[in-house]
């Protein structure tokens, strides 16, 4: 009970203190939602981008098929996948899947630049490392790609611009134009260069 009352408020506390990033996370929603309901019925295609360094991200999530079988063993269950995209799962994959490619970038900035400067570094998902006498240098590097990734990248803007292409025939079909995403917010990029905590 104790856990419910403390989740709640956590997640009512969220739109206050990451109001830009909850308008982030609509306007995803809403584009993705309205894209959706332009495409035929039997035509869907899934969500796709590519990211700064080229790399395509496509959903891979697909309506599952079971069909139930009797065998000599008894029944078993055979799963497989349908062509047509599973709809509530491409749309509410969209923010979490455009942030783990960010961040996917991010890291592979991070390690092209450490090599260019003939360094070692190893990574999973968001914990980089390195051997000790490269740490302040890793430490620089990651935080000047980040700096770098998003003066000349605007995620929103790039990916409502390739969605435009990818579903353009929909949309004008329907006579849609996607809705401009939300304005950047306050943050000044070039902080991050100073900030202790902004990796670790």
């Amino acid at each position: 009970e104790m856990s419910t009352y403390l989740r709640d408020k956590i997640m009512d506390s969220l739109g206050t203190i990451f109001s830009q990033t909850q308008k982030c996370r609509a306007w995803l929603s809403d584009v993705g939602a309205l894209i959706w309901a332009c495409q035929p019925r039997d035509l869907k295609q899934a969500f796709m981008w590519t990211t700064p360094l080229g790399l395509i991200v496509r959903q891979p999530y697909r309506a599952a098929s079971e069909t139930h079988m009797f065998t000599p063993v008894g029944y078993t269950k055979i799963s497989g996948s349908m062509l047509e995209p599973a709809s509530a799962k491409q749309l509410s994959a969209l923010a979490p899947n455009l942030i783990h490619s960010l961040d996917a970038t991010h890291l592979a900035m991070t390690a092209l630049e450490m090599t260019n400067q003939n360094k070692s570094m190893m990574a999973v998902h968001d914990s980089y490392w390195t051997h000790a006498c490269d740490l302040p240098s890793l430490s620089r590097i990651l935080r000047e790609q980040f700096v770098d990734l998003y003066t000349h990248y605007d995620p929103l803007s790039e990916i409502r611009s390739q969605w435009e292409e990818q579903f353009y025939t929909d949309l004008r079909r329907h006579g849609v134009r996607l809705p401009e995403p939300p304005e950047r917010g306050s943050l000044d990029l070039k902080e991050v260069l100073k900030s202790d905590y902004f990796f670790s």
